[in-house]
């Protein structure tokens, strides 16, 4: 079991690593410099959106995902578990949030019978904001398992047999 988690675990950490770092870097160089071509491309979404909060939503996503790849570094196993429950009830209720948000929008569009070019905009930007909150918290649930397996080993043989 040990070869399986080691590599979920390497799986997931340079997954959040470099998806946390490519929006982090992608949100901070549009921000910074929106002529760029690169700027363009990352803040045309049809959404309708100003391009600051875009920008914005990339640094931080990016930033929340570096943050959480932290989890697998160092630490007691208890101390990880504290903080994956932490940021895993805040990625569910966000999701949540979002979910009955969006659920409310569609049924008053369907009982008013209208549903209008702005109702679009307005659900494309919460549906993006929905895939996003659903991807982190995968991501979450995997570290979770993994850092779980990892732990498990090491109180069964008294050592971590996983590097973290």
């Amino acid at each position: 079991m040990a070869p399986v988690a080691r590599c979920l675990l390497l799986t997931t950490n340079v997954t959040l690593w470099t998806v946390g770092a490519a929006l982090l870097s992608g949100g901070l160089v549009a921000l910074l410099r929106p002529e760029w071509e690169i700027s363009r491309v990352l803040l045309d979404d049809d959404s309708g959106r100003p391009p600051a909060e875009i920008a914005g939503f990339y640094v931080v996503s990016g930033g929340m995902l570096l943050l959480i790849s932290m989890l697998g570094c160092g630490g007691s196993c208890g101390e990880r578990y504290a903080w994956m429950v932490v940021y895993v009830s805040l990625m569910a209720l966000v999701t949540a949030a979002l979910t009955v948000y969006l659920g409310l929008q569609l049924n008053a569009c369907i009982k008013e019978r209208v549903c209008t070019k702005n109702f679009d905009v307005n659900s494309r930007r919460h549906w993006s904001i929905l895939v996003q909150s659903l991807a982190v918290f995968v991501l979450l649930v995997t570290l979770t398992l993994a850092t779980t397996v990892c732990c498990k080993v090491r109180a069964r043989r008294g050592y971590l047999a996983v590097p973290l």
